[in-house]
């Protein structure tokens, strides 16, 4: 069976609108907070490995709190857990306050 051509238009119109989100990539040499990694891209996994090598906890607060630098696009090793980790703007290292 074949859909209406109303259903059919309105499904095109509907996709001309949705704009596909693209992730990007850490910077290299810049510190991230785990939240901003997130934001960024898909690097929960990257994260929760980092955490797991340097023998700390996987949980929700050190995943969001723990400062990553940025070593390459899938390379983001765990430097310390930062319960006040903060922004630190474009193109700038997040910090710990």
């Amino acid at each position: 069976m074949y859909a209406p051509i109303a259903i059919v238009a309105a499904a095109a119109a509907f996709m001309a609108f949705v704009q596909p989100v693209a992730a990007e990539n850490c910077r290299t040499n810049i510190a991230y907070c785990g939240y901003n990694l997130l934001k960024r891209g898909n690097y929960r996994s990257e994260i929760v490995a980092s955490l797991r090598a340097a023998n700390q906890p996987v949980d929700d607060q050190h995943i969001n709190y723990s400062l990553f630098m940025c070593n390459g696009p899938d390379d983001v090793p765990f430097r310390y857990f930062c319960p006040n980790c903060v922004d630190g703007g474009s193109g700038k290292s997040d910090y710990c306050l």
